[in-house]
């Protein structure tokens, strides 16, 4: 992983309605970093997005949460000091979000690419100007179709389900590790696999 800071920026919409959504799951991995390396999440100068600063096997983090809800995330991600190579891929920046395209249980890494429909990623696109940057994708999908998407992923998880995210967190958490130490080919190699 470079030396310079790295942003991680878990997607949702801000609000206690929200908090157990499908939407929600790029916060619940944000929360549960904050929570696991002491960090305190304070409003950030540009008062678009939640702003904690941790420190992982001695690098430092900014764990970003944005308030501007979810077809807006663009606005936060775009007043961050991001850091570009010579081909214009952002070099700090790891996007955490839910993917109904892929199983519950599942995670995936990636390098860069589309937004896949995802309305978040969407406006961070638009709003930076580029699709190459990081991202780790937290399955909420299902097997069975879904009359209506946007009230799929704006429910709550069942039970059952919450069970499967609990450990899907915790796994989340362990790739960002390797992930900081060993750069995104470790991690896809490790991570991008069934873990519930």
């Amino acid at each position: 992983m470079c030396s310079m800071d790295l942003f991680i920026v878990g997607l949702g919409n801000p609000g206690n309605e929200y908090v157990f959504t499908r939407h929600n799951a790029g916060f619940m991995i944000a929360d549960l970093l904050q929570r696991s390396y002491d960090g305190v999440f304070k409003k950030h100068h540009s008062r678009t997005s939640l702003h904690a600063k941790i420190t992982i096997n001695g690098k430092t983090v900014h764990l970003i949460k944005p308030q501007t809800f979810m077809n807006r995330s663009g606005q936060a991600v775009g007043s961050l000091e991001l850091e570009k190579d010579s081909t214009g891929a952002v070099k700090n920046l790891l996007v955490v979000f839910d993917d109904i395209h892929i199983p519950l249980g599942s995670i995936r890494y990636r390098e860069g690419g589309s937004h896949g429909g995802h309305n978040g990623m969407r406006s961070i696109i638009d709003h930076i100007g580029t699709n190459q940057f990081h991202r780790l994708r937290v399955g909420v999908g299902i097997d069975k179709p879904v009359e209506n998407m946007h009230n799929y992923v704006l429910g709550n998880f069942s039970k059952h389900e919450m069970d499967i995210l609990s450990d899907t967190l915790v796994t989340a958490q362990e790739s960002i590790v390797c992930y900081i130490d060993h750069g995104i080919q470790k991690a896809m190699n490790m991570f991008n696999s069934k873990v519930s």
